[in-house]
Parts: C-alpha cells; sequence; structure tokens
C-alpha cells in the first residue's frame, strides 16, 4: 500500500527528487519556513518544473501565499514580464495582491534581488572601498576602483593605467558629458556584467562607451533601449526617458569571467616577489603575495577578502601569518603550507572566475579538502557536482560519508539516487552495512525501521521511479532486498 501511495505522489510530479517534490508541496501549502529550509539549507532547485510545467513559484502564486511569492522571487525564481513562466503565474495568481508584486518591474529586476554567489561576491567587489587604489574625480565628485579590475576588463582603462595614469592615485575625468552617476553605471558594468540605467541617460553612457572603445556594449545597450522604447510607445516622451534599461549579468557572464581568470599569475621560478617592475608593464596590478612551498602566486586583495572570510582574517594579520614588506614597493608575502601549488591554483582560479574546468578526478578532492578550510562553499558545490558524475559502486559509500561531512546535501541525494538504482550491488557492500549500522546507531527510540536515514532515502528513490506494472514489481524486488538486509543486520525490529 505505501509504494503505491509513494508512486502516486510521484507520478503527480513526473518523479521528482525527494526535496524537489517537498518543494512544490510546501510552496502550495504555504509553509515558508520548509520552504526557506529547502532553498538555503537543501539548495533546491527554484527553477524546476513538474509534468505540467508548473514551478515552485507558479503553485506559490496559484494557491495565493504572498509571502512564500516574496521570498521566492527574492532568492532568484524567474518571472520576467513577456516571458512563459512570467505570464502564467501572472494569471494564475489568486488574488490582486501576488498580482501586483509580479507586475512590479523593480522587485523583479531590483539590485536587491539575491542572485548567485559569484554576483553577490562582484557587488561586494564593486562597493569595496577598502581596498581602492584609484580614484577618479569626476567633475568635483569621488569614484574609488581597483586598478586590476579596470585593466581586465577594459583595454582603454589597461592602457591608460600604465601609462599616462601610471602612479596616479587621483585622475580627474573632465569631460562635460559624463557625470558620476554615468561613470558609475560604467563601474558597475566592468566589475559585474550589469547595466541599469534610465533612457535619458543613454547618450552620455553611449559617449563614455565610446571614449574606453567598448563598441559592442553600446550595440547591445541600443538594442535594450530600442525594445524598452518599443513596448512603451504609447507614453509620453517624458514618461519614455524615465524608462529603465536593464542588462543582466547573463548577457556577460562568460567574457567576465574569462577576464577576470586572467588576474592571478603564479611568477616564473627565477622572477622573485620583490621584483615588481613588470607588475606595471602588464598591467596586473597585484597586492598581495601567496608563497606556496616555494612557488608564488600575485594576487589581489579585494577579490581574496570578499570571497572569502578565511583570506580576509588571513591578509588583515588576524593569523599573523603574513610578512611585513620591507620597501614601499615590495608585495607583502603570506606563506601556505597546507595546501600544494597545483591546488591552490584551482582554489584562486574558482576566487576569481567562478569557473570549474581544472577540477579533474585526479585533484577534486585535495580542492575538496581545500575550499573546506577556505571558507568556500561553492566550490564545495562544484567539487560535489564533480564528485557526482564519477560515482560508482565501489565508492559510492565514502562519498556519502564524504557528502555529510562537508555538508553537501545535493551530493548526499545524488548518492543516495545512485544506491537506489544499482541496489542489488550495494547491499553487498562491507562499507554499506556499516553505513546502515552507523545511521541506525544515531536513532533513539526507533520505532520502525524507516527511521533508519539512508534505508529511508533509498526505498523513497525506488518507490518515486516505479510507474508501470513491470517496475512496481522491479520496485518490490529492490525492497525486499533492503528488508532482507535489515533482518541480516538484526535492524528489522
Amino acid at each position: 500500500m505505501r509504494l503505491q501511495k509513494d508512486a502516486l505522489i510521484a507520478e503527480s510530479h513526473d518523479g521528482l527528487r525527494r526535496n524537489t517534490l517537498e518543494l512544490f508541496l510546501s510552496c502550495r501549502k504555504g509553509d515558508l519556513a520548509r520552504v526557506k529550509y529547502l532553498v538555503e539549507e537543501q539548495e533546491s532547485e527554484l527553477n524546476v518544473r513538474d509534468r505540467w510545467d508548473g514551478t515552485p513559484l507558479y503553485y506559490a502564486c496559484l494557491c495565493g501565499h504572498k509571502d512564500v511569492v516574496e521570498y521566492l522571487l527574492s532568492q532568484g525564481a524567474r518571472c520576467v514580464a513577456n516571458t512563459f513562466d512570467g505570464e502564467r503565474c501572472l494569471y494564475a495568481s489568486l488574488n490582486i495582491e501576488i498580482r501586483n508584486l509580479l507586475r512590479d518591474r523593480k522587485v523583479i529586476t531590483s539590485s536587491t534581488m539575491r542572485r548567485d554567489a559569484y554576483d553577490e561576491f562582484l557587488r561586494r567587489c564593486l562597493e569595496d572601498n577598502e581596498h581602492c587604489d584609484v580614484t577618479f574625480n569626476v567633475l568635483g565628485e569621488a569614484v574609488p576602483a581597483h586598478r586590476c579590475v579596470l585593466a581586465a576588463r577594459c583595454k582603454f582603462f589597461r592602457r591608460s593605467l600604465v601609462e599616462k595614469w601610471a602612479g596616479r592615485q587621483l585622475v580627474p575625468v573632465t569631460h562635460h558629458s559624463v557625470d558620476a552617476s554615468i561613470f558609475r553605471i560604467m563601474m558597475q558594468y566592468l566589475y559585474t556584467g550589469r547595466l541599469e540605467m534610465q533612457a535619458k541617460q543613454f547618450d552620455s553612457f553611449a559617449d563614455l562607451a565610446s571614449r574606453c572603445r567598448l563598441m559592442g556594449l553600446i550595440a547591445d545597450v541600443k538594442d535594450e533601449l530600442i525594445q524598452v522604447l518599443n513596448q512603451g510607445s504609447h507614453r509620453n516622451h517624458h514618461t519614455a526617458e524615465s524608462e529603465a534599461i536593464l542588462l543582466e549579468p547573463t548577457h556577460y557572464r562568460e567574457q567576465l569571467q574569462r577576464d577576470f581568470a586572467t588576474l592571478p599569475v603564479e611568477l616564473a621560478p627565477e622572477v622573485t616577489p620583490g621584483d615588481v617592475s613588470f607588475l606595471s608593464e602588464d598591467g596586473n596590478h597585484a597586492d598581495i603575495c601567496f608563497s606556496v612551498h616555494g612557488r608564488h602566486f600575485l594576487c589581489h586583495k579585494v577579490f581574496l577578502c570578499n570571497r572569502s572570510e578565511y583570506f580576509r582574517a588571513l591578509i588583515e594579520d588576524h593569523f599573523t601569518e603574513a610578512s611585513q614588506p620591507s620597501s614601499g614597493r615590495q608585495l607583502p608575502v603570506i606563506e601556505l603550507q597546507q595546501v600544494t601549488p597545483d591546488v591552490f591554483g584551482c582554489i584562486l582560479h574558482h576566487v576569481y572566475s567562478d569557473m570549474d574546468d581544472r577540477l579533474s578526478a585526479d585533484n577534486v578532492w585535495d580542492v575538496l579538502c581545500a575550499a573546506d578550510v577556505y571558507l568556500l562553499p561553492d566550490l564545495k558545490r562544484q567539487c560535489g557536482a564533480s564528485i557526482a558524475r564519477m560515482l560508482e559502486v565501489e565508492t559510492v559509500c565514502g562519498t556519502l560519508r564524504a557528502s555529510r561531512l562537508f555538508r553537501l546535501p545535493r551530493l548526499e541525494n545524488q548518492c543516495i539516487e545512485f544506491m537506489a538504482k544499482h541496489l542489488a550491488k550495494v547491499v553487498e557492500l562491507p562499507e554499506f552495512h556499516e553505513v546502515v549500522r552507523e545511521d541506525a546507531k544515531e536513532v533513539k527510540l526507533r520505532q520502525e525501521t524507516d527511521s533508519i536515514t539512508v534505508i529511508d532515502d533509498i526505498r523513497y528513490y525506488i518507490s518515486a521511479n516505479a510507474r508501470s506494472t513491470a517496475e512496481i514489481v522491479n520496485a518490490n524486488e529492490k525492497l525486499k532486498l533492503v528488508d532482507d538486509l535489515l533482518t541480516a543486520l538484526g535492524l528489522d525490529a
């Protein structure tokens, strides 16, 4: 009976994973606390679909739970005007309050929306005045910036910073068409790949972008401007000028990542951190050096401090590993002993670019351990995703233990799902028997075998994928394997 009930629930949501199914049900019931737990602790995907193309946001709108709708929007649930998801949520809304909330474009696209961690990191870099090394005086208003970011993102700034602005801490910007607000819009784009302004600011921004040789950006903004004006063609001229032009980071994410990936530099063995004469020539603008078993990496405080609290504490001398520079131009050097140079290179690649293309079967476990030490949860999740693609029967139990140790719930769920699919082989493993015993020991006053975590989860995955009569028969055979194992281990009571 239980198998038929689980199969019926799972079938109605097209075999979704357990946490995802819970998210759908919690959105329908309006259980905000449970939704927060599933999104923030269990890393459930927000924009997943069921067999009817419904999303968690759609069901929250349909059932009239405004607080859940607001939370899902703030967490990045997709609801863009004139798209399938946006229109469907709008017309399904139970009441006018939710409908007005969805119609308010500012709510959906404002800079206060929680975006992914890399976007948030770049926003912190933009707002970081502590590690700025150049200030632009724009018609009397100061706009602080970081040389490394500007040099990586724009050839005009890269050349100017090592030529006409070399060694200057204050750079005047006196062109009459460029005020501080326009210059800050440019800084926002260079740092985050995001651009937001009013239509009436286009001419001034295009003038600045032209001087910075960013012709492709001008074309993109112009295309967006035309779309915005066409959508509001029935409005008067004054209203049209106030329309918002918005380019999201997704437009430029790959280019942004490639640009920032070039910033950390490993020195050749014959070059010492004290020899900084070449730094101004190649536009690296490093302000910190890490020494890892004799190999030196030139880095930037703005990236490391805003990416990891560990590195912030380290650089701010909380752990006293940093040596004081002996001269004004010599870079401070921090020695790291608990990591290899190759693994540290992977760490830096992630810190700057958020890319995982350097992870491999040979280094992923070492990188995972280092990411845990250096407080880089997003890199841990990337390692977990890489490890999940390499699961094998012989290693899945060890991986399950590691997923729990490193608090990677998505990897843990993938291990459980893998075990359910290969149960006939998994139940023969002594390592699996140990996992079952360990989970059983953690249960106090156990009343039923389902309270053993690993067993309960495996049973769910078996039941969730049983549709046809043949699949139900196969599922019952697998469930019998579980029952037989529990009997053999003395845990069937």
